[in-house]
This record gives structure tokens, C-alpha cells and sequence, in this order.
């Protein structure tokens, strides 16, 4: 999963200085006309408009921007566990926005 995580940081991080700024998450996320706010953002992972982030949803969009190509079922699982603060198998808005600041 390590591998996996900093593979999908450096898509990120176009300047690769350690870190990811808003502007850089912006312009990944316009590039590929994925979203312009958070709620856009979330709602390209939320497929079927739940509320929820499933971790099939999250392997899908993940694999999509090819960004976990080499990730397992396992792999996705655990990357989607480390989101998923309040334990209920989803990752909801509320936790999407943590992870979103945790990155930038």
C-alpha cells in the first residue's frame, strides 16, 4: 500500500517538494475535468450518489486516473480503512474532507 500511496501522491505533487498545495490538487482535479469544489470531487467518487464512498467506488476512480494500477482488493481496502475514521466501512463527506486536507 505504501508503494501504492506515494505513486498516488506523485500524480499529485507536480513539483515534488513533499508536499501537495490546494493549487496542485486543483489543477489534477480540473486537468482531468474531475470536479472545481469539493462536492464535485466527491460526487466523482460517490458513483451512485449515496453519500458514500465504497471501496469498489474508490478502486474504480483510483484505477480510472491511474492511480492504483498495481492495487489489489487488499490494497484498497486499507487505503480506504485509513479514511474511514469513524469505522463503518464508507468513507462519508465529512471524512473525504479530512483526507482531502490531510494531502494538501
Amino acid at each position: 500500500v505504501a508503494e501504492s500511496m506515494d505513486e498516488a501522491f506523485k500524480v499529485f505533487d507536480k513539483d515534488n517538494d513533499g508536499f501537495i498545495t490546494s493549487d496542485e490538487l486543483k489543477r489534477i482535479l480540473t486537468k482531468y475535468q474531475v470536479a472545481e469544489s469539493m462536492d464535485e470531487a466527491f460526487k466523482v467518487f460517490d458513483k451512485d450518489n449515496d453519500g458514500f464512498i465504497t471501496s469498489d467506488e474508490l478502486k474504480r476512480i483510483l484505477t480510472k486516473y491511474q492511480v492504483a494500477e498495481s492495487m489489489d482488493e487488499d490494497e484498497v481496502t486499507e487505503v480506504l480503512s485509513y479514511v474511514d475514521t469513524n469505522g463503518d466501512g464508507t468513507i462519508d463527506f465529512a471524512e473525504f474532507i479530512e483526507m482531502i486536507k490531510e494531502i494538501t
